[in-house]
């Protein structure tokens, strides 16, 4: 890296960290001062260079020289040290100073006389430039509020005229947008399922239910219990037994999801062989309802919810 590109760099770190830490002008008034004393000294800029010395005692001794100076300028005399560019400060300072000023907007005039200039006539001097430097911001600025304005106007036309297209062809593109909406939802299924390893099932229009291995989605495959569920019109209830944590509920879960993924329109967690009919609705009792409020035990919130169950149902039913 060359030295002026490092000193471009350490100057421009400098100025964020002293703009985010609200240092600008406390950097700006010491980094010439530190500036000054280094290049006033040249048996601390040879010591500073010297690759023999230990790091440790050059920044013990750039501590011991500018204590009480900002850390931001000490800790870039530390990196210039460390590197064994310490006469880049220059460049740092004129890195710096540039930014500064950028930010700032100060502008540096540089005036030459053929004899040094009174109090008086430097002091008139810094007011007619003064005066002709607001003169020209004014215009600047008054430039700049034109054109956003006449930007504003433009920016309301092209907005105008796109909006009467638009509205020309609002239908078809109501249109569009629904079957694109479409589209974007049969293939969101499509990948749901494909990501999943559900598979295509056939469906009847009966209240027929015919599961192949099927699985619960939730349960890591390599542990999951795949069964196969069957109801057909040779009977119209299934009882599963089985002792505790032994999958009762868990297929029964299984069952309810595969009839709802059918009824949505998405493959479910089943062989191809499956079968799912058409159910008008799908009744629940699982868990314990136990109340203490409404003085229900477990026995009786389930007789309950079975009661409601069976006043509310029929042959195309599945409960």
């Amino acid at each position: 890296m060359s030295k002026s590109v490092l000193a471009n760099k350490i100057g421009y770190s400098l100025f964020e960290v002293a703009k985010e830490n609200n240092a600008l002008e406390q950097v700006a008034n010491e980094l010439p001062e530190v500036a000054k004393v280094i290049n006033g000294n040249s048996d601390f800029v040879t010591l500073m260079n010297n690759p023999n010395l230990e790091k440790i005692k050059k920044i013990n001794l750039i501590d011991a020289s500018f204590a009480g100076v900002n850390k931001y300028v000490v800790n870039v005399v530390k990196i210039l040290a460390g590197n064994l560019q310490i006469s880049l400060i220059n460049f740092v300072l004129e890195q710096y100073t540039e930014l500064f000023n950028k930010h700032s907007r100060n502008v540096v005039v540089k005036a030459e006389s053929a004899s040094p200039l009174t109090e008086e006539q430097l002091e008139n001097l810094k007011e007619k430039i003064k005066n002709e430097l607001q003169l020209e911001n004014v215009e600047i600025n008054n430039e700049i509020g034109i054109l956003k304005r006449k930007e504003k106007e433009e920016i309301l036309r092209i907005l105008k005229e796109a909006s009467e297209v638009i509205k020309e062809k609002a239908d078809e593109l109501i249109n569009s947008l629904w079957n694109f909406s479409q589209i974007e939802f049969i293939f969101s299924k499509m990948n749901f399922c494909a990501r999943n390893g559900f598979n295509k099932q056939n469906i009847v229009n009966s209240q027929e239910l015919n599961l192949k291995k099927a699985y619960n989605p939730l349960i890591d495959k390599d542990v999951v219990v795949k069964n196969d569920v069957i109801l057909d019109n040779k009977g119209n209830s299934l009882i599963i037994t089985g002792p505790n944590t032994g999958g009762k509920t868990v297929i029964l879960k299984t069952v309810g999801l595969c009839v709802y993924l059918t009824h949505l329109g998405f493959y479910i967690p089943a062989l191809e062989e499956s079968t799912v009919g058409f159910f008008e609705k799908v009744f629940v009792d699982i868990g314990d309802e136990q109340s203490i409020e409404n003085n229900l035990s477990t026995f009786s919130s389930h007789m309950t919810n079975i009661i409601n169950i069976l006043n509310n149902t029929n042959e195309k039913y599945t409960i």
